[in-house]
């Protein structure tokens, strides 16, 4: 898969630029508690097992103009009978957030699983206080559809769980 966009494009990842991705990959504290440490054959057991689900969880690199990965998108629990899936994003590290590379990657996977897919229906959720990606939701048209109070445990804290829905015009 590869779906260009003006300052990323999202690819298909092949086994090098998965572990380019997971080499300077850093854990967000607010979304994350365990601090993240690169093990490479632990990542390559999870390069397998994201060929292994590709029909249905498929996982698209987020990838600068100069081929560096900077994200990890997914589409996550396709269901063609139901016509609807789940978005999912992470971005590799705090260097690259704020710049606009979420929204466009979002808005690059939306158009894909509409247009490309065919499909009527993307879920999405994240937690309470990640306002930034309830922010690109919101610009992406996604509707609240709950709030699910104390849903993580993030250790030092609990954290609610938003869902939200798109559903194509």
């Amino acid at each position: 898969m590869e779906v260009l966009g003006s300052s990323i494009d999202l690819c298909s990842f092949t086994r090098e630029s998965w572990h380019a991705f997971w080499k300077v990959y850093i854990a967000d504290p607010k979304m994350d508690p365990n601090t993240y440490v690169y093990n490479k054959e632990k990542v390559d057991e999870s390069f397998d097992r994201s060929l292994e689900r590709d029909s249905w969880y498929p996982s698209y690199g987020v990838f600068l103009k100069n081929g560096n990965p900077i994200g990890l998108t997914n589409l996550k629990r396709i269901d063609y009978e139901k016509s609807r899936c789940e978005l999912g994003i992470i971005l590799v590290n705090d260097s690259v957030k704020g710049k606009g590379y979420g929204t466009e990657a979002v808005s690059l996977l939306v158009n894909y699983a509409f247009n490309g897919l065919g499909l009527k229906t993307i879920y999405a959720d994240t937690m309470g206080t990640n306002y930034r990606m309830q922010h690109v939701l919101g610009k992406m048209g996604f509707q609240l559809l709950e709030r699910i109070e104390r849903y993580y445990d993030m250790h030092d804290r609990w954290e609610d769980k938003l869902n939200y829905i798109l559903v194509r015009g």
